[in-house]
């Protein structure tokens, strides 16, 4: 499967922002989460997750979904599934580019921490 995250998918103005062919389209957190986990459920395998920062007034914005899926499936950040970005935010742009070669500088740190306990428990009550 390859996801393509953008809130301007099915926007007439904009169509080099929609969903290109042979990708998942969706706009906001909520359906990429769904999106993504119904395909590991089916073991399907991920091949692409193509970024979009700005995602619209209170959705979460890019660069927190690139942050979940590190702390929720750093196999995928750290595997073979290729991340990319198209935002068209240029210094975001850069900053995820940057959070993913902090990921990849601390594998191994990443990879372990997945099924610790969070530190935050208490306080996610």
């Amino acid at each position: 499967m390859k996801i393509w995250i953008d809130d301007q998918i099915n926007d007439p103005e904009t169509p080099r922002r929609h969903t290109p062919d042979g990708y998942v389209g969706v706009t906001n957190f909520d359906q990429f989460k769904e999106t993504l986990e119904t395909a590991i459920a089916k073991g399907e395998p991920i091949e692409v997750i193509d970024f979009d920062n700005d995602l619209g007034t209170g959705e979460k914005e890019g660069h927190e979904i690139l942050s979940w899926l590190a702390d929720n499936y750093p196999e995928i950040i750290l595997g073979d599934t290729k991340i990319e970005i198209h935002s068209a935010n240029p210094i975001e742009r850069e900053a995820m580019k940057k959070q993913l070669e902090s990921y990849e500088r601390n594998r191994e740190i990443m990879l372990s921490t997945k099924d610790r306990e969070s530190p935050w428990k208490e306080a996610e009550k």
